[in-house]
């Protein structure tokens, strides 16, 4: 007859995993997510014009905004577990066969249980030289950006075609 013993609980942000020898169960520190990509799908225009739309002649598909007035798409996700503060990239494709420099602003606000959703957040805009045509180049706009796990974080990302800057 088997013989059970009760296993004791784990603290937060623990997971049951079997050790490394493969002899036996543990409690191990989750190591969480390092990366959540937020799918196109997830923003909405809120600001001018912006379309969902085929881009690189049919290849992929992306946000195309005008290059001589503010846009913008927000979208909301949940902060994951463990996570304390979080970087914002954008994917850049220059659809046409314009150049310059192109102006971008990202908004973000933690927003926890109770708190406003629709004012104040933090700001961040950066201009950057336009790449070639159909060239597809991955931006920095925000690094550690202070978070706390669990809560919501509303993501404004703008164009500012309309910006000296730009």
């Amino acid at each position: 007859q088997a013989t059970f013993a009760r296993v004791p609980k784990g603290t937060a942000a623990q997971v049951f995993a079997m050790n490394a020898g493969a002899t036996a169960p543990e409690w191990v520190t989750a190591a969480g997510q390092t990366q959540l990509q937020v799918p196109l799908g997830s923003f909405a225009a809120v600001g001018g014009t912006p379309v969902l739309a085929s881009a690189a002649s049919g290849w992929t598909s992306g946000w195309l905004f005008d290059a001589a007035a503010q846009e913008d798409i927000a979208c909301s996700v949940q902060i994951p577990v463990g996570w304390a503060s979080i970087n914002v990239y954008i994917w850049e494709l220059n659809n046409g066969a314009g150049s310059g420099d192109i102006r971008w602003q990202v908004n973000l606000k933690d927003i926890a249980t109770g708190a406003a959703v629709a004012s104040g957040g933090t700001s961040t805009a950066v201009t950057v030289t336009a790449d070639s045509q159909n060239d597809a180049v991955k931006r920095t706009i925000v690094s550690g950006f202070a978070v706390t796990a669990g809560d919501l974080l509303r993501l404004f990302v703008s164009r500012l075609g309309d910006n000296v800057a730009d």
